[in-house]
């Protein structure tokens, strides 16, 4: 878990810098913005998880 959440938070910063690069125009910014928000999506997602109620199952 620890491990993940370093990798996941490494990624963040390295699309950030991506995008501040892609800002000052020495990276193509329409690269840069699917990568940021696919980082920033991989980052929450497990806090998004939640254990939802499925109903009562009948037999």
């Amino acid at each position: 878990m620890k491990r993940s959440l370093i990798f996941r938070i490494t990624l963040l910063c390295i699309a950030f810098y991506l995008y501040i690069l892609g800002l000052m125009q020495m990276f193509p910014l329409w690269i840069a913005i699917p990568i940021l928000f696919a980082a920033a999506t991989y980052l929450f997602r497990p806090i998004k998880k939640k254990q939802r109620f499925k109903g009562y199952r009948s037999r």
